[in-house]
């Protein structure tokens, strides 16, 4: 059964996570990077029908090749229009940003985590490459031993996380290395574990106790390796509560705007990383307002979130449906031919 509710609540996420990165001056926005984790944790349970036996006999190279669908064509566009961009930018900046093969080849190949992160406006998308890799690399061994593995690799993806706190002060370690891959992981494997738990009983009360927990957690500061580590446990614990409310949110007025919203989450998450910049120089230019200022700040989020949002509808409709049909459809003669 689709997750409408979760649906709605990844673009609420991608469009706060726009957010953060034009610095808008509102509460608890520059906690906003835990939006990531909770796309994780959110992407496990929109996927556990595919990684429990029972309720899909997907195969290995079937469940990769429809991943790759989804992740590379928008990844791939998104990086070719971002070096095209950073060409036209290096014309007329004093410093030009330097583009060397070493970074631009693991983009492509989604192995930023493994390397470093893309230094061409691309770097918000090490969580692609996190997610990417997470989805391929644990579907064969979830399926196989079920339960008691996604319960070893959540305490892996915790270990990751305390691992890159332990041995890298700095804060950009939590989107390389062993903290990306780790984030990912116990995210992933939350989202799985949540989607075979039986319903909350008393949901409001049950939804007011975790928000609270969930609100502390931001409360922890702009980065806090504490919030890290508890970020995957605590939007699981919210999603599995909210998801009692997904029938009723489902026959509301609001369900069919979240339903467009969640549709376009993927596309504003990419479109967004790949237009900031190139924004924030326009907005500067055109309106002259001080970047320091507030208004500076919500004048870029709004041109940046409306471009992205445009963005995402055309690629939706011009790029990742089209290229999905296709696969579906190649997997799906695959199938009847081997039948």
């Amino acid at each position: 059964m689709r997750f409408r509710l979760g649906d709605a609540l990844r673009g609420i996420a991608a469009i706060g996570v726009v957010a953060l990165h034009t610095k808008v001056p509102l509460p608890l926005v520059s906690a906003n990077y835990l939006m990531v984790d909770f796309f994780f944790v959110l992407s496990g349970v929109v996927l556990s029908k595919f990684f429990y036996p029972d309720t899909s006999s997907l195969h290995t190279t079937a469940f990769v090749a429809k991943r790759a669908a989804r992740f590379f064509p928008l990844t791939v566009a998104g990086l070719l229009v971002s070096l095209v961009i950073v060409a036209f930018e290096n014309q007329i900046a004093d410093t030009p940003a330097e583009i060397t093969l070493w970074s631009v080849v693991p983009s492509f190949l989604m192995m930023q985590i493994f390397v470093s992160i893309a230094p061409f406006a691309m770097g918000p998308l090490w969580s692609l490459a996190a997610e990417w890799w997470v989805n391929v690399v644990l579907f064969w061994p979830v399926r196989r031993f079920g339960r008691p593995m996604l319960w070893a690799l959540l305490a892996a993806g915790t270990l990751l996380i305390t691992i890159g706190m332990l041995t890298n002060e700095s804060a950009s370690a939590y989107y390389v290395g062993f903290s990306a891959f780790g984030r990912a992981l116990a995210g992933f494997c939350a989202g799985l574990l949540i989607s075979r738990f039986k319903p909350v009983k008393k949901s409001t009360i049950s939804l007011v106790a975790i928000s609270l927990c969930v609100m502390l957690m931001y409360w922890l500061g702009t980065f806090s390796w504490i919030a890290l580590i508890l970020a995957a446990y605590l939007f699981a614990a919210l999603l599995m509560v909210v998801k009692n409310f997904d029938p009723k949110y489902s026959q509301s007025r609001f369900a069919r705007f979240g339903d467009w919203l969640g549709s376009l989450s993927f596309g504003i998450y990419v479109w967004h990383a790949v237009f900031q910049v190139s924004t924030r120089w326009i907005i500067v230019r055109a309106f002259h307002l001080d970047e320091t200022s507030d208004s500076f700040h919500f004048a870029w989020f709004v041109a940046l979130l409306l471009i992205s949002i445009g963005a995402a509808q055309l690629s939706k409709v011009y790029l990742e449906k089209p290229i999905t049909q296709w696969v579906n459809a190649r997997l799906s003669r695959a199938d009847k031919a081997v039948a």
